[in-house]
């Protein structure tokens, strides 16, 4: 694993587009980007609040990443929000993974009792 900082262009609903650069965990075998929920939605958070604070708490999709040269476009302005899906690096699939819970787990199916 090997970390990457990258900007990800964010859609939240209903009508928000966001570009966070942010570092994400980057495996160039497998080629995936890994991002945590946590520090994606605390970063998602500040911004909204800073722009938009009523897309607050809204569902969101990380579309996929932007090249740096572009990240600087969209930062000074020269590239507008709906020019970005012009330079956008749209990802291939979506992944979810949940951590494993270690320890001892009963994984019988609970038996029926008899009715009475």
């Amino acid at each position: 694993m090997r970390s990457r900082k990258l900007p990800f262009v964010v859609h939240v609903d209903p009508h928000l587009l966001s570009v966070l650069n942010m570092t994400a965990r980057y495996c160039p075998n497998d080629e995936l980007l890994i991002l945590h929920k946590d520090k994606l939605e605390n970063l998602l958070a500040f911004t909204a609040a800073q722009s938009a604070p009523e897309m607050l708490g809204n569902s969101y999709l990380v579309v996929g990443t932007l090249e740096h040269n572009a990240y600087a476009q969209v930062a000074s302005g020269a590239l507008t929000m709906g020019g970005i899906f012009g330079v956008l690096h749209d990802f291939q699939e979506y992944l979810q993974f949940e951590p494993v819970h270690y320890g001892w787990v009963n994984t019988d199916p609970p038996e029926e009792k008899p009715a009475e």
